[in-house]
């Protein structure tokens, strides 16, 4: 399965759900649009049959006919809240099911793009710019980093910065340039960050790590 095939999947599934969403309060607007149809019918009524009678029972009913209709409107009103607030605050289109097949797709995708145009090299990239990258949203975009490589954003992205720079140091750019300079054109934007990550990542520093190239060039 291509990559457009795969943005054509995840299209579908997001136009059935929309549709749905749309089909649901189309229907609740009719039925509220009946209930005020209704309440504009008792109240011409009422002026008018009002004029001709006004016994206690013509009152009574007159009465009840018209809180009927209000308790409609209220309830139909209350329907079409909730539904609205539920579609923004936990819609199913997150919770759509993603099979193993498309979600290789996109894990594969992840990958690609990380390796080919770098997007990490830049400072600003976040979460949101990855998944505007991956045409995709960055809920789905975080689920497939956890579920299926097993880290986090942050690691993810930490990870490709340290392997850039330690690509930088085997070819001995840190004999021209400083280390924070090497870190920060890799897309690092604190020294302590990149410190504490290519320790986590290296089980090592920096320097140590500098130090076991320039061991290793002496034995070869």
């Amino acid at each position: 399965m291509s990559y457009l095939q795969v943005r054509n999947y995840e299209a579908i599934n997001i136009s059935k759900e929309a549709g749905k969403y749309r089909t649901w309060m189309l229907t609740l607007l009719g039925l509220f649009f009946v209930g005020v149809l209704f309440e504009l019918i008792t109240t011409l009524l009422g002026k008018i049959y009002g004029y001709w009678k006004s016994s206690p029972v013509d009152d009574w009913l007159g009465f009840s006919l018209t809180m009927m209709v209000k308790i409609y409107n209220g309830v139909v009103l209350y329907i079409i809240s909730l539904v609205g607030y539920l579609s923004y605050s936990n819609p199913k289109l997150k919770k759509q099911p993603v099979s193993k097949a498309v979600a290789d797709e996109q894990v594969k995708s992840i990958l690609h793009i990380m390796k080919a145009k770098k997007p990490f090299l830049s400072a600003d990239f976040s979460l949101s710019t990855f998944a505007e990258l991956m045409e995709t949203t960055p809920s789905i975009l975080s689920k497939l980093l956890n579920s299926y490589l097993d880290t986090s954003f942050n690691d993810f992205t930490n990870k490709y910065r340290i392997e850039e720079v330690k690509d930088k140091l085997r070819k001995g750019l840190h004999k021209s340039l400083t280390l924070e300079y090497i870190a920060e054109d890799s897309g690092f934007k604190s020294k302590t960050t990149f410190y504490r990550a290519f320790s986590k990542f290296s089980s090592q520093t920096p320097k140590e790590y500098i130090k076991q190239l320039e061991k290793e060039k002496k034995v070869s």
